[in-house]
């Protein structure tokens, strides 16, 4: 795992022509929700599913996000991998949830209404 990320400002776009997004700062109810404390029954969670074809680069992707690393002989992934990447924004303690899964149309369709 990355061993540092803390996020302290708000991170601008590489380049605004590219983004519909025109905050410079955080919104203010995002210092709101960080500035709550909650009970010790509950955790600030975000999850990310990762959903596409085989060998497309979800798993590198998503590695390389999470370690840095970077190999090209990655295993085809069956089923769901999972991982946990844990973050501080603005001094908040959070976990991101990372759903990795390979899915052929008829698999998404059963996942994603049955």
């Amino acid at each position: 795992m990355i061993a540092n990320r803390v996020i302290s400002k708000f991170v601008l776009p590489y380049d605004t022509s590219s983004t519909p997004y025109n905050n410079s700062d955080f919104d203010p109810e995002v210092y709101d929700l960080c500035q709550q404390e909650l009970g010790s029954n509950h955790l600030r969670v975000a999850k990310c599913i990762v959903v596409g074809d085989i060998a497309v680069g979800k798993t590198c992707l998503i590695n390389r996000f999470g370690y840095n690393v970077y190999a090209n002989n990655y295993k085809a992934t069956i089923g769901v991998d999972f991982d946990v990447q844990k973050f501080e924004i603005l001094n908040t303690p959070f976990s991101l949830q990372i759903f990795n899964i390979f899915a052929i149309e008829t698999s998404i369709h059963k996942l994603l209404y049955h």
